[in-house]
């Protein structure tokens, strides 16, 4: 698992597996964590007279590991009922491609039927 082909995959938008989309979800709840970590620190350092023994280093390592594998879990279980890429397409091309071939009756008009629009270019006169 390359970090970097994940990361360039999800933001050009290709599919990626539920364990990946899992991973990129744990590095986002630990990014989270750490912002708020760093602003629990600097409370905690202004808070103790300046001393980094007032800071609690453990709590402080726990907050992003464990939002980071809670967020992590959360997607993958989530991610486990996805539709397959090729599966929703194939979907598209069934049901929407049907639909886009017919012709649009304007509203208000009579239920004539209206013909499909002619291939052939038009003849100068």
């Amino acid at each position: 698992m390359n970090i970097i082909d994940i990361i360039s995959r999800s933001a050009n938008n290709h599919p990626l597996t539920p364990m990946e989309r899992a991973f990129l979800k744990f590095l986002q709840g630990a990014l989270f964590g750490v912002v708020i970590d760093a602003a629990n620190i600097m409370i905690a350092y202004y808070q103790g007279g300046g001393t980094s023994t007032s800071v609690d280093w453990l709590h402080l390592l726990l907050i992003p590991l464990g939002t980071g594998f809670l967020s992590a879990l959360i997607k993958w279980y989530s991610a486990q009922g996805d539709t397959d890429v090729a599966a929703a397409l194939t979907l598209v091309k069934t049901t929407v491609a049907p639909l886009a071939q017919r012709p649009v009756q304007p509203k208000g008009a009579p239920d004539v039927p209206v013909p499909p629009p002619s291939r052939t270019p038009p003849q100068a006169p």
